[in-house]
């Protein structure tokens, strides 16, 4: 009986598995280990090692800044103005809603987030 077990997992060994994401399999959308398989695992040291320094030496170290400041207020702009759907650990669903009081006597950095429960699964 042992030795239909072991010869059951000497078998098991040769075989290769790789899971795959339907945007994975579409035409043209080599990414993650698509990507590796094609180029190669030098490719992608070589490409991280770069780490986006011809960008800095086409554009200047301003332009990156420039770029992420806009990155930075854009998010704020999203998370302080449009409501959202959050669904909690405990399996409910909430609506987050940004709320800036009207006539408050400070200025403020940063809404107050009002939850308001949706619904429960």
């Amino acid at each position: 009986m042992s030795g239909d077990s072991t010869a059951q997992g000497q078998e098991l060994e040769h075989y290769y598995y790789a899971q795959h994401c339907l945007s994975e399999l579409q035409r043209g959308a080599a990414g993650g280990r698509a990507l590796s398989e094609q180029r190669g695992a030098s490719y992608l040291r070589q490409l991280a090692s770069a780490g986006g320094r011809t960008t800095v030496e086409r554009y200047g170290v301003a332009y990156m800044r420039q770029l992420a400041s806009a990155g930075g207020r854009e998010k704020r702009r999203r998370t302080y103005t449009w409501p959202r759907t959050i669904r909690p650990w405990y399996g409910g669903v909430e609506r987050r809603v940004p709320f800036w009081p009207a006539r408050s006597t400070k200025r403020r950095k940063r809404p107050i987030f009002v939850r308001i429960e949706v619904g429960h699964e």
